[in-house]
């Protein structure tokens, strides 16, 4: 059996979810690749793709610019461009196809195409875009599961998200071998009520993680290699999206700042300097900046005591797993695959969304009540239980037999 993997990117944390999953089905003995039209390495075939001189099929300068300022501003997005894969060899001769985050890469016609040939094509969806007119997360809106009139996140050309989703049924929904996947039960949720996806067979399939990679590992040793304190409690965060909307940074910055105990301090990765901070916290600041190098990724959540996330709108994000897997317990809101992720008081803390003060009750109980040791046993076996290599197989089996339908 062959399995194609398709993403736009390595970069992200959907292309390196995508990369996770195709090379987790390797060490499983499964013959599994991954097309990527930006990145480079063993998993992609990008050259062939600067080669064969793929062509993008733009709907035209004004469209294009349009999308590039919604992406910037609300993260909606417009499929403005189509490449033609299925001549490839490794389309030809996969089994299964897997499309994972393929805006800017496969638009309308491209998806159709591969449809086309008649093989199971899985979506394997990292966001909500597939379902929706354009947004990558719709929040408390429900258009989607009609045809997204008068779309509120949308301030101009409203009528482009009806418009865009009504493509999508027109092209893509009658075609019996397509299936759908998503890493949480929230999406899922999500893609059975929707407009599009309505009757479809849906597969819940969590994201997966080398967790001989990610493990504990002794704090101390931790801290000294990075140059940390360590009589401190740390408390660990990503600024990666500081100015995205969906991440919500503002209930995170009101949290730290109102954390009265002077035994804490932050560990901050992204791209984030002290001026993104309130002034009273500088000498508690650890910035690390953007870190690529899984063994430094990992030298960082061992070096932590806690994970703080407070998006107000996820999947099912790598950077909880990849903390749990470490044994560091994650405080975050209860929204979208955090939930799947994370137990409340078995091995982390839920907060009720945009809830400021149950964030730091979060931590607090983390790091002052909690049996901790047990905690962090606890989030340690729930990824080698759901999201381990070796939990590949459970959990995309019922995939890997639709060839024999």
């Amino acid at each position: 059996m062959k399995i194609l993997h398709i993403t736009t990117s390595l970069q992200g944390g959907a292309g390196i979810a995508a990369k996770r999953h195709c090379e987790a089905m390797r060490k499983a003995g499964i013959n599994a690749s991954l097309i990527a039209l930006f990145g480079n390495g063993d998993f992609t075939i990008t050259t062939k793709y600067q080669k064969a001189a793929l062509k993008r099929k733009s709907r035209g300068k004004i469209l294009h610019k349009l999308n590039r300022l919604l992406v910037k501003r609300v993260a909606w997005h417009w499929a403005d461009s189509d490449y033609d894969i299925t001549y490839l060899p490794e389309v030809q001769n996969a089994d299964i196809i897997y499309i994972h985050w393929v805006n800017d890469f496969l638009g309308y016609k491209a998806i159709k195409k591969l449809l086309s040939l008649y093989k199971p094509v899985i979506w394997y969806m990292h966001d909500m875009w597939p379902i929706t007119g354009g947004c990558h997360y719709s929040f408390d809106c429900k258009g989607y599961e009609s045809l997204c009139r008068h779309c509120p996140q949308m301030k101009i050309a409203r009528f482009l998200a009806s418009w865009q989703l009504q493509k999508k049924i027109k092209e893509w929904r009658h075609y019996s071998n397509f299936y759908l996947a998503a890493p949480s039960q929230w999406l899922c949720d999500c893609i059975r009520n929707s407009s599009l996806f309505k009757g479809h067979k849906v597969y819940c399939c969590p994201n997966v993680i080398d967790t001989t990679l990610f493990c504990p590992s002794d704090k101390f040793i931790a801290r000294k290699k990075l140059g940390l304190p360590t009589d401190k409690r740390l408390i660990l965060f990503s600024a990666m999206g500081i100015r995205n909307p969906y991440k919500g940074a503002e209930y995170l910055l009101k949290a730290i700042s109102h954390l009265n105990n002077d035994n804490y301090e932050f560990v901050v990765i992204g791209k984030a300097g002290k001026q993104n901070f309130p002034p009273q916290l500088a000498s508690k600041l650890h910035i690390i900046g953007f870190v690529s190098e899984t063994v430094k990724l990992v030298q960082l959540y061992n070096a932590a005591d806690v994970l703080v996330i407070t998006s107000i709108a996820e999947n099912f994000p790598n950077v909880v797993i990849e903390s749990m897997s470490c044994g560091i317990p994650a405080v975050g809101f209860a929204t979208g695959g955090i939930k799947d992720q994370i137990h409340h008081k078995e091995n982390g803390y839920l907060v009720v969304p945009r809830d400021v003060n149950g964030i730091i009750q979060g931590i607090d109980w983390v790091l002052e009540k909690a049996d901790y040791k047990e905690l962090s046993l606890k989030a340690r076996q729930y990824v080698e239980n759901h999201c381990s290599y070796n939990a590949v197989l459970k959990n995309h089996q019922q995939i890997l037999n639709l060839q024999q339908l």
